[in-house]
């Protein structure tokens, strides 16, 4: 092409190739002419948006980043959240404690035992996860446990407390001698904060290694609602 030659309309859309220039063209209904200020005006479009886009992109990064935060209780930890660990739920060994937990909504176990934090307890019972994936609404710990601490967190005025009392009457009348224990307050099936999958996690394995958990083992509930198997959680 010489000096003088000038580009037509054709010479730059064979520029800008003709995929790209395709959907243009069709539009155009194969004007050319057309073709090219469509292209131009989607272009300004585009450059237009980036902004606006742009502004979106902040709010939502700075958005998400305040809801993790407050999830995994960042300014409690003291540590990014993108740095702790993503586990929410413990899965339990419950073969008693499942019982309790669908009669009287809570879980007991020994003082002073130690659990990450968590929103979720996941139960192991009859060689399977349930599927009722109870949210923690409360936790105590070293709670004295006989009859006449039952009746006074049931007589005192405090809502919570009350629960407590009610959860401490029905684990003595379980057999829970006394002593000390430590006490998680649990939703109820049917309680939005409750976790329902569509089935429980089945452990086939058979013979020696074949426990899923024998204290404690954690999760997600990411996991537990994506998992195709219990070794997957």
């Amino acid at each position: 092409m010489s000096s003088k030659e000038t580009f037509s309309g054709e010479n730059v859309c064979d520029s800008f190739s003709l995929p790209r220039m395709e959907p243009f063209r069709q539009e155009a209904k194969g004007d050319v002419e057309l073709a090219l200020k469509l292209y131009a005006w989607n272009a300004q479009m585009v450059a237009a948006s980036l902004e606006q886009i742009s502004y979106l992109e902040v709010l939502l990064r700075n958005a998400i980043d305040k809801q993790l935060a407050k999830e995994v209780k960042e300014d409690k930890n003291g540590i990014p959240w993108f740095l702790l660990h993503p586990y929410n739920t413990v899965a339990v060994p419950a073969t008693d404690d499942w019982p309790f937990y669908e009669e009287d909504s809570a879980y007991i176990c020994q003082a002073g035992r130690y659990f990450q934090e968590v929103k979720h307890i996941a139960f192991y019972a009859d060689k399977e996860i349930k599927p009722n994936i109870p949210c923690i609404v409360a936790r105590y710990d070293n709670v004295e446990w006989n009859e006449a601490e039952a009746n006074r967190l049931v007589n005192s005025g405090n809502r919570e407390y009350k629960r407590l009392g009610q959860v401490m009457r029905k684990g003595l009348e379980a057999g829970r001698q006394g002593g000390r224990y430590q006490v998680f307050i649990l939703t109820r099936e049917g309680d939005p904060r409750q976790v329902s999958l569509s089935s429980p996690f089945v452990n086939k394995r058979t013979g020696k290694g074949s426990a899923f958990v024998q204290r404690q083992r954690y999760t997600s509930v990411h996991q537990l609602r994506h998992a195709q198997d219990i070794w997957e959680l």
